[in-house]
């Protein structure tokens, strides 16, 4: 039969493991709950190991029937830092004040959250799922293809992974299935950011908001904020995504590493300013290209620029759309490629091109269809100063259809 734990007046279940050393010996902290309610005052389930070896983890797994409360704390807590720290989740996770799931590590630790549990934040500023790690990987939804339960929050992110040690190589990975859904009550639908020296994936199947209840800010923010980052930023959406802000934002910082943004077919996507916007924010990037990607059968509506992708370093930018954009709000573009290099290097600057494709149809209420920039082209030869435009599909603007400008003294347009 159900089993009941009533620690409403404190913690409901307290797993900890507090050796603090390094030693010969595994400490393991396991939690295993099938088909029970597990309700704390504060934290639902506290599962926290202070032992300093790779052997010394932390593993919570909610069976079938588990309900996890916690009244005014996190659903469930753990805590680790050179052992892996795992959550593998079924049932109804509950939170008032705290995170649904926040899971960290202190040290080299990676940290893993599955499964298919519903999570609810019903008061507070809290995340539905929060990961961190000073030194270890993130993980959300490495396994069973995402993850799967349905997120409802107050007003905190739907997920929320994060490094903010700068020598970090630790990655982020955050991946949903068509299940793994987040309301528009949450603030930013999914939230990945490094400040270290790993990769940041995103890849969202479970939609994000909806109409007319759009996320308060972004539905996919994804950030690399590390100028000596080597790696790229990478995005795949198939979700619906619903956002008062972005639908899209993913930028970074790097020297060298590239911003991809996919938007596969099936995904709709409203936002309330840019519909996708990738971006190399780093003005000393000799590499980093932006490359966004629509397939046939996803649509954009939005009231800032449907894509926006634009870089303010020597690399190239690349968009190419095969689906349907709408931009509708002043000045708006349906799509704006942009390269923005400010102090550029003889013959080594960057190209433009947008391709759109004999399925695509693009609008701009008040802007451009599209429009193409390139602030480099103080190239010698032309080689590396381009823009081209190569259009099968239909495009409507309100200025122009097409406009392409190269604002440097060398280069061309094609």
């Amino acid at each position: 039969g159900a089993v009941t734990v009533d620690g409403t007046a404190a913690l409901g279940i307290n797993a900890t493991s507090t050796s603090g050393v390094a030693n010969a010996t595994a400490n393991t902290v396991v939690v295993n709950i099938l088909g029970t309610t597990i309700t704390g005052g504060t934290v639902g389930i506290n599962a926290k190991n202070t032992g300093k070896d790779v052997t010394d983890t932390v593993s919570v797994t909610l069976g079938a029937g588990t309900v996890v409360n916690g009244n005014n704390g996190d659903g469930v807590h753990a805590e680790g830092v050179n052992g892996v720290v795992s959550v593998d989740t079924v049932g109804t996770i509950n939170s008032a004040n705290g995170d649904g799931v926040d899971a960290s590590t202190s040290g080299t630790g990676d940290v893993h959250v599955n499964g298919t549990a519903a999570i609810n934040v019903t008061a507070g500023a809290g995340d539905g799922i929060v990961v961190t790690s000073t030194d270890g990987n993130l993980f959300v939804g490495d396994t069973g293809g995402g993850y799967s339960g349905a997120i409802d929050t107050a007003g905190g992110n739907g997920i929320k992974a994060y490094i903010t040690n700068t020598k970090s190589t630790g990655n982020i990975a955050v991946t949903t299935s068509a299940t793994g859904t987040i309301t528009g009550d949450a603030d930013n639908g999914i939230y990945a950011k490094t400040e270290g020296l790993g990769d940041v994936a995103v890849v969202a199947v479970g939609n994000i908001g909806s109409a007319p209840n759009g996320v308060t800010k972004d539905g996919i923010s994804a950030e690399i904020n590390n100028k000596n980052n080597l790696n790229s930023l990478n995005v795949d959406v198939t979700a619906d995504i619903v956002a008062d802000d972005d639908g899209v934002e993913a930028l970074t910082d790097s020297l060298v590493g590239d911003v991809v943004v996919n938007q596969l077919a099936g995904s709709d996507i409203k936002a309330g300013d840019i519909g996708i916007y990738a971006l190399v924010n780093q003005k000393d990037s000799s590499a980093g290209d932006v490359l966004v990607t629509q397939a046939a059968g996803a649509t954009i509506t939005s009231v800032g620029d449907g894509i926006r992708a634009v870089t303010i370093g020597e690399g190239d930018v690349n968009v190419d759309v095969a689906g349907a954009i709408t931009a509708t709000g002043a000045a708006a573009n349906g799509i704006k490629a942009y390269n923005n290099y400010n102090t550029p290097i003889i013959g080594t600057d960057g190209n433009v091109t947008v391709i759109v494709k004999s399925t695509a149809n693009i609008n701009s209420a008040s802007g451009y269809g599209v429009l193409a920039l390139n602030g480099n082209g103080t190239g010698t030869g032309g080689t590396e100063d381009r823009i081209t435009i190569t259009t099968a599909g239909t495009v409507e603007g309100f200025l122009d259809g097409i406009k392409a400008a190269q604002t440097g003294p060398d280069g061309s347009v094609s």
